[in-house]
Protein backbone atom coordinates (compact mmCIF):
# COMPACT_ATOMS: atom_id res chain seq x y z
CA UNK A 1 0.00 0.00 0.00
CA UNK A 2 1.33 3.30 -0.92
CA UNK A 3 2.07 6.52 1.46
CA UNK A 4 -0.76 8.49 -0.43
CA UNK A 5 -3.09 5.39 0.12
CA UNK A 6 -2.48 4.83 3.45
CA UNK A 7 -3.09 8.85 4.51
CA UNK A 8 -6.14 8.75 2.46
CA UNK A 9 -7.62 5.61 4.90
CA UNK A 10 -6.39 7.21 7.77
CA UNK A 11 -8.17 10.75 6.79
CA UNK A 12 -11.66 9.42 5.72
CA UNK A 13 -11.74 7.44 9.34
CA UNK A 14 -10.95 10.73 11.26
CA UNK A 15 -13.56 12.44 9.27
CA UNK A 16 -16.45 9.59 9.97
CA UNK A 17 -18.14 11.68 12.75
CA UNK A 18 -19.03 14.64 10.24
CA UNK A 19 -19.61 17.78 12.55
CA UNK A 20 -19.23 20.68 10.04
CA UNK A 21 -20.71 20.69 6.74
CA UNK A 22 -21.21 23.59 4.20
CA UNK A 23 -23.73 23.59 1.44
CA UNK A 24 -22.75 25.30 -1.65
CA UNK A 25 -26.06 26.69 -3.32
CA UNK A 26 -29.17 26.79 -0.54
CA UNK A 27 -31.87 26.15 -3.24
CA UNK A 28 -34.34 23.50 -2.98
CA UNK A 29 -32.26 20.77 -2.87
CA UNK A 30 -29.48 22.65 -0.93
CA UNK A 31 -31.85 23.51 1.47
CA UNK A 32 -33.49 20.54 1.75
CA UNK A 33 -30.65 19.02 2.72
CA UNK A 34 -30.16 21.29 5.27
CA UNK A 35 -32.73 20.78 6.96
CA UNK A 36 -32.84 16.79 7.04
CA UNK A 37 -28.93 16.65 7.76
CA UNK A 38 -30.20 19.13 11.04
CA UNK A 39 -33.24 16.61 11.45
CA UNK A 40 -31.07 13.55 11.94
CA UNK A 41 -28.06 15.18 13.39
CA UNK A 42 -29.46 18.61 15.56
CA UNK A 43 -25.45 18.82 16.40
CA UNK A 44 -24.10 19.29 13.21
CA UNK A 45 -22.92 23.00 12.41
CA UNK A 46 -24.12 24.09 8.45
CA UNK A 47 -22.96 26.49 6.68
CA UNK A 48 -24.43 27.66 3.62
CA UNK A 49 -22.37 29.35 0.89
CA UNK A 50 -23.45 31.61 -2.17
CA UNK A 51 -23.82 34.80 -4.26
CA UNK A 52 -27.44 35.73 -2.83
CA UNK A 53 -27.72 37.41 0.73
CA UNK A 54 -31.55 37.24 0.63
CA UNK A 55 -31.20 33.98 -0.20
CA UNK A 56 -28.95 32.87 2.39
CA UNK A 57 -30.93 34.77 4.95
CA UNK A 58 -34.02 33.05 4.24
CA UNK A 59 -32.20 29.68 4.49
CA UNK A 60 -31.00 30.55 7.99
CA UNK A 61 -34.61 31.75 9.32
CA UNK A 62 -36.31 28.38 7.80
CA UNK A 63 -33.67 26.06 9.81
CA UNK A 64 -31.76 24.93 6.98
CA UNK A 65 -28.41 26.17 7.88
CA UNK A 66 -27.04 27.74 11.04
CA UNK A 67 -24.86 30.43 9.52
CA UNK A 68 -23.52 32.04 5.77
CA UNK A 69 -20.92 33.45 4.17
CA UNK A 70 -20.60 34.51 0.13
CA UNK A 71 -17.18 33.96 0.55
CA UNK A 72 -16.66 30.66 -0.68
CA UNK A 73 -13.01 29.90 0.58
CA UNK A 74 -13.49 31.13 4.11
CA UNK A 75 -16.99 28.88 3.76
CA UNK A 76 -15.55 25.25 3.09
CA UNK A 77 -12.06 25.81 4.76
CA UNK A 78 -13.18 24.15 7.84
CA UNK A 79 -15.67 21.73 6.60
CA UNK A 80 -15.08 17.80 7.13
CA UNK A 81 -17.92 17.60 4.04
CA UNK A 82 -18.82 20.02 1.52
CA UNK A 83 -22.30 19.36 -0.72
CA UNK A 84 -22.41 21.02 -4.02
CA UNK A 85 -26.16 22.10 -4.85
CA UNK A 86 -25.49 23.89 -7.64
CA UNK A 87 -25.92 23.48 -11.52
CA UNK A 88 -23.81 20.35 -13.76
CA UNK A 89 -21.81 23.40 -15.49
CA UNK A 90 -21.22 25.04 -12.50
CA UNK A 91 -19.25 22.01 -10.49
CA UNK A 92 -16.11 21.31 -11.60
CA UNK A 93 -15.11 25.32 -12.17
CA UNK A 94 -15.87 25.25 -8.63
CA UNK A 95 -14.31 22.12 -7.28
CA UNK A 96 -10.81 23.66 -9.03
CA UNK A 97 -11.36 27.10 -7.34
CA UNK A 98 -11.46 25.76 -3.98
CA UNK A 99 -9.08 22.99 -3.76
CA UNK A 100 -5.96 24.93 -2.15
CA UNK A 101 -8.93 26.03 0.63
CA UNK A 102 -10.45 22.54 1.42
CA UNK A 103 -8.92 21.12 4.49
CA UNK A 104 -7.17 17.91 4.52
CA UNK A 105 -9.40 14.93 4.38
CA UNK A 106 -12.59 17.35 3.17
CA UNK A 107 -15.04 14.65 1.63
CA UNK A 108 -17.24 16.57 -1.05
CA UNK A 109 -20.13 15.37 -3.02
CA UNK A 110 -22.39 16.72 -5.34
CA UNK A 111 -25.82 16.32 -6.35
CA UNK A 112 -25.77 16.82 -9.55
CA UNK A 113 -28.25 14.67 -12.57
CA UNK A 114 -25.56 13.91 -14.35
CA UNK A 115 -22.42 12.25 -13.50
CA UNK A 116 -20.05 10.83 -15.49
CA UNK A 117 -18.13 14.15 -16.90
CA UNK A 118 -18.79 15.50 -13.00
CA UNK A 119 -16.96 12.26 -11.47
CA UNK A 120 -13.92 11.70 -14.33
CA UNK A 121 -12.88 15.53 -14.06
CA UNK A 122 -12.92 15.99 -10.27
CA UNK A 123 -11.24 12.61 -9.89
CA UNK A 124 -8.45 13.19 -12.28
CA UNK A 125 -8.03 16.78 -10.46
CA UNK A 126 -7.42 15.32 -6.62
CA UNK A 127 -5.98 11.81 -8.60
CA UNK A 128 -2.23 14.47 -8.89
CA UNK A 129 -2.95 16.54 -5.33
CA UNK A 130 0.64 15.87 -3.18
CA UNK A 131 -0.40 18.12 -0.64
CA UNK A 132 -3.60 17.04 0.80
CA UNK A 133 -5.81 14.01 0.25
CA UNK A 134 -9.19 14.77 -1.06
CA UNK A 135 -12.75 12.85 -1.43
CA UNK A 136 -15.13 13.08 -4.50
CA UNK A 137 -18.11 10.59 -4.45
CA UNK A 138 -20.72 11.28 -7.07
CA UNK A 139 -24.27 11.42 -6.20
CA UNK A 140 -27.58 11.68 -7.96
CA UNK A 141 -31.02 12.18 -5.50
CA UNK A 142 -33.68 11.37 -7.65
CA UNK A 143 -36.14 13.96 -5.83
CA UNK A 144 -36.76 17.21 -6.11
CA UNK A 145 -39.46 19.84 -7.68
CA UNK A 146 -40.46 21.35 -10.34
CA UNK A 147 -40.86 24.63 -7.84
CA UNK A 148 -37.39 26.21 -7.16
CA UNK A 149 -36.06 28.23 -3.95
CA UNK A 150 -35.28 27.35 -0.35
CA UNK A 151 -38.96 28.95 -0.01
CA UNK A 152 -39.83 25.35 -1.15
CA UNK A 153 -37.06 23.45 0.65
CA UNK A 154 -38.68 20.53 2.97
CA UNK A 155 -36.75 17.71 5.49
CA UNK A 156 -38.50 15.08 4.12
CA UNK A 157 -37.93 15.85 0.22
CA UNK A 158 -35.34 12.86 0.41
CA UNK A 159 -37.22 10.22 2.60
CA UNK A 160 -38.32 7.44 0.45
CA UNK A 161 -36.73 8.26 -2.72
CA UNK A 162 -33.95 7.12 -4.37
CA UNK A 163 -30.64 8.27 -4.22
CA UNK A 164 -28.24 6.89 -7.04
CA UNK A 165 -24.45 6.57 -5.54
CA UNK A 166 -21.89 6.80 -8.43
CA UNK A 167 -18.39 5.72 -7.14
CA UNK A 168 -15.80 5.02 -9.97
CA UNK A 169 -12.25 2.81 -9.38
CA UNK A 170 -10.69 5.65 -7.69
CA UNK A 171 -13.20 6.55 -5.00
CA UNK A 172 -12.17 6.23 -1.87
CA UNK A 173 -14.20 2.91 0.14
CA UNK A 174 -14.33 4.68 3.44
CA UNK A 175 -15.42 8.30 1.78
CA UNK A 176 -17.89 5.90 -0.36
CA UNK A 177 -19.20 4.43 3.42
CA UNK A 178 -19.43 7.63 5.03
CA UNK A 179 -21.42 9.30 2.28
CA UNK A 180 -24.00 6.03 2.02
CA UNK A 181 -24.28 6.67 5.93
CA UNK A 182 -25.38 10.08 5.16
CA UNK A 183 -28.32 9.09 2.80
CA UNK A 184 -29.04 6.20 4.94
CA UNK A 185 -29.87 8.47 7.68
CA UNK A 186 -32.13 10.48 5.47
CA UNK A 187 -34.10 7.80 4.85
CA UNK A 188 -33.16 7.35 1.15
CA UNK A 189 -33.39 3.92 -0.65
CA UNK A 190 -29.55 4.20 -1.84
CA UNK A 191 -28.60 2.05 -4.87
CA UNK A 192 -24.83 2.14 -6.42
CA UNK A 193 -23.92 2.40 -10.17
CA UNK A 194 -21.36 3.40 -12.31
CA UNK A 195 -21.54 6.99 -13.77
CA UNK A 196 -21.90 5.50 -17.19
CA UNK A 197 -24.80 3.73 -15.93
CA UNK A 198 -26.82 6.39 -14.10
CA UNK A 199 -26.47 8.83 -17.27
CA UNK A 200 -27.61 6.09 -19.31
CA UNK A 201 -30.39 5.27 -17.00
CA UNK A 202 -31.42 8.22 -16.02
CA UNK A 203 -31.35 10.00 -19.68
CA UNK A 204 -34.20 7.52 -20.15
CA UNK A 205 -36.01 7.78 -16.99
CA UNK A 206 -35.76 11.18 -15.64
CA UNK A 207 -34.07 13.47 -18.90
CA UNK A 208 -36.32 12.22 -21.47
CA UNK A 209 -39.66 13.17 -19.84
CA UNK A 210 -38.63 16.48 -19.34
CA UNK A 211 -38.24 17.16 -22.41
CA UNK A 212 -41.45 15.68 -23.86
CA UNK A 213 -43.19 17.79 -21.13
CA UNK A 214 -41.32 20.90 -22.89
CA UNK A 215 -42.36 19.51 -26.12
CA UNK A 216 -46.05 19.31 -25.11
CA UNK A 217 -46.42 22.33 -23.79
CA UNK A 218 -45.18 24.10 -26.66
CA UNK A 219 -47.51 22.69 -29.52
CA UNK A 220 -50.39 23.51 -26.96
CA UNK A 221 -48.89 26.57 -26.69
CA UNK A 222 -49.41 27.06 -29.89
CA UNK A 223 -52.50 26.06 -30.58
CA UNK A 224 -53.66 28.43 -27.82
CA UNK A 225 -52.66 31.25 -30.03
CA UNK A 226 -55.12 30.16 -32.50
CA UNK A 227 -57.84 29.58 -30.21
CA UNK A 228 -57.90 31.58 -26.85
CA UNK A 229 -60.59 28.93 -25.44
CA UNK A 230 -57.86 26.24 -24.73
CA UNK A 231 -56.90 27.65 -21.52
CA UNK A 232 -60.30 26.99 -20.55
CA UNK A 233 -60.50 23.45 -21.37
CA UNK A 234 -57.00 22.37 -20.36
CA UNK A 235 -57.28 18.47 -19.16
CA UNK A 236 -56.07 17.19 -15.96
CA UNK A 237 -53.76 14.83 -17.93
CA UNK A 238 -52.08 17.97 -19.59
CA UNK A 239 -51.50 19.23 -15.93
CA UNK A 240 -49.99 15.56 -14.53
CA UNK A 241 -47.71 15.65 -17.55
CA UNK A 242 -46.48 19.03 -17.87
CA UNK A 243 -45.82 19.79 -14.00
CA UNK A 244 -42.63 19.32 -14.62
CA UNK A 245 -41.97 21.58 -17.55
CA UNK A 246 -42.19 24.53 -14.75
CA UNK A 247 -38.44 23.34 -14.11
CA UNK A 248 -35.41 25.43 -14.31
CA UNK A 249 -34.34 26.01 -17.53
CA UNK A 250 -30.76 26.65 -17.05
CA UNK A 251 -30.34 23.45 -14.79
CA UNK A 252 -32.28 21.06 -18.03
CA UNK A 253 -29.97 22.90 -20.48
CA UNK A 254 -27.16 21.61 -18.39
CA UNK A 255 -28.56 18.20 -18.33
CA UNK A 256 -29.03 18.32 -21.99
CA UNK A 257 -25.84 19.50 -22.64
CA UNK A 258 -23.72 17.45 -20.50
CA UNK A 259 -25.35 14.05 -20.98
CA UNK A 260 -26.30 14.28 -24.59
CA UNK A 261 -25.57 11.00 -26.12
CA UNK A 262 -28.20 9.41 -23.54
CA UNK A 263 -30.70 11.98 -24.01
CA UNK A 264 -30.32 12.23 -27.95
CA UNK A 265 -30.61 7.88 -28.09
CA UNK A 266 -33.95 8.67 -25.85
CA UNK A 267 -35.45 10.81 -28.16
CA UNK A 268 -34.79 8.44 -31.43
CA UNK A 269 -36.36 5.62 -29.55
CA UNK A 270 -39.03 7.53 -28.03
CA UNK A 271 -39.57 8.85 -31.98
CA UNK A 272 -39.88 5.28 -32.88
CA UNK A 273 -42.70 4.76 -30.26
CA UNK A 274 -44.51 7.93 -31.24
CA UNK A 275 -44.19 6.88 -35.31
CA UNK A 276 -45.41 3.37 -34.65
CA UNK A 277 -48.82 5.03 -32.99
CA UNK A 278 -49.31 7.30 -35.65
CA UNK A 279 -49.21 4.59 -38.26
CA UNK A 280 -51.58 2.30 -36.30
CA UNK A 281 -53.73 5.22 -35.64
CA UNK A 282 -53.61 6.87 -39.33
CA UNK A 283 -54.80 3.20 -40.30
CA UNK A 284 -57.60 2.86 -38.18
CA UNK A 285 -56.50 -0.30 -36.25
CA UNK A 286 -58.58 -0.55 -33.33
CA UNK A 287 -57.51 -3.72 -32.10
CA UNK A 288 -53.27 -2.82 -32.31
CA UNK A 289 -54.34 0.72 -30.76
CA UNK A 290 -56.48 -1.02 -27.60
CA UNK A 291 -53.24 -3.25 -27.13
CA UNK A 292 -51.22 -0.66 -27.10
CA UNK A 293 -52.79 0.98 -24.40
CA UNK A 294 -52.84 -2.67 -22.25
CA UNK A 295 -49.85 -2.73 -23.15
CA UNK A 296 -48.61 0.37 -21.36
CA UNK A 297 -51.02 0.09 -18.24
CA UNK A 298 -49.47 -2.92 -17.38
CA UNK A 299 -46.06 -2.15 -18.02
CA UNK A 300 -46.58 1.17 -15.83
CA UNK A 301 -48.34 -1.05 -13.14
CA UNK A 302 -44.64 -3.48 -13.19
CA UNK A 303 -42.36 -0.36 -13.00
CA UNK A 304 -43.98 1.95 -10.31
CA UNK A 305 -46.23 -0.75 -8.43
CA UNK A 306 -44.06 -0.62 -5.33
CA UNK A 307 -43.28 3.24 -5.62
CA UNK A 308 -45.05 6.45 -3.87
CA UNK A 309 -45.32 9.39 -6.16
Amino acid sequence: MTGRKKNMEKNTKKNKKIEKISIIGVGLIGGSLGLALKKVNPKCEITGIGRHLPKLRKAKKIGAIDKYTIDFKKGVSDADLVILAVPVSLIFGLVKKLIPHFKNGCIIFDVGSVKKIIVEKVENMFSSLTEKSLFFVGVHPMAGSEKTGVENARKDLFYDAACIITPAAATDKNALQIVKNIWNDLGSRVLLMSPREHDFIVGFTSHLPHIIANCLVKEVGALEKKDKRIKKILAGSFRDMTRIADSDAQIWTDICINNQIAVVDSLKIFQIYINEMIKKISEGKRELISKEFMKAKKIREKLTGNLHF
